[in-house]
């Protein structure tokens, strides 16, 4: 039976970050039906999952160089998915922070997803260019992590020296986070200033 393989790297992760799953998606040919089965690092249990695309996984991920060639080679999008899985950085962050707050409640995990989602949609701009989104995704990490400590504070019933350091970690977040803003803010006025030179003298503008 001919078949192609799509493999989606999935990074779910909680402290200290070393779970991994990876979801493989088998595409048939005969009839365009597609299965998925999640391959969970702890166990297998589905008779129906590719042994050997999940054997590469786990070798390649353990560090053998060729089972990473063999990987390559046996699916051609999988530069593509490593890098938009574990290249995406701001996402993992994101997915560590959620994680390490929620846990295993599948709502807490929604809403705060959700929360980013709109924060990033709110902060974006048509147009924007790639510098912008890179630093809106620092703000939306450094956002959701100042709320978080800001929330651990506002739990906590312990003893005053710990009372202290978790006002410590919130006045680094709020740091970052204020940073994180201003840093938009002063490259959106330089983007502005640049589109206004280049309206007036197109051949001064430097980009």
């Amino acid at each position: 039976m001919s078949w192609r393989h799509w493999i989606t790297l999935q990074t779910h992760t909680q402290p200290p970050c070393s779970k991994r799953e990876a979801i493989i998606y088998t595409e048939t040919q005969n009839g365009g039906a597609a299965a998925a089965h999640v391959a969970s690092r702890d166990a297998v249990t589905s008779p129906a999952l590719n042994i050997d695309i999940e054997a590469l996984l786990d070798a390649a991920s353990k560090g053998d160089g060729g089972a990473l060639q063999a990987l390559t080679a046996e699916v051609p999008e999988c530069k593509e998915l490593l890098k938009r899985v574990y290249g995406d950085v701001s996402a993992r962050i994101e997915e560590c922070l959620i994680r390490a707050q929620a846990g295993d409640d599948k709502l807490e995990t929604e809403a705060l997803r959700t929360a980013m989602a709109e924060l990033r949609k709110c902060l974006a701009a048509t147009g924007d260019s790639n510098l912008e989104l890179i630093v809106i995704d620092r703000i939306a990490c450094s956002w959701l992590h100042t709320n978080l400590c800001d929330l651990r504070l506002a739990e906590f019933q312990g003893e005053l020296s710990q009372r202290a350091r978790l006002q410590k970690q919130l006045s680094v977040a709020e740091q970052r986070l204020y940073l994180a803003c201003r840093s938009l803010a002063q490259i959106r006025k330089l983007l502005q200033n640049v589109k206004e030179k280049t309206q007036v003298d197109p051949d001064r503008a430097q980009v």
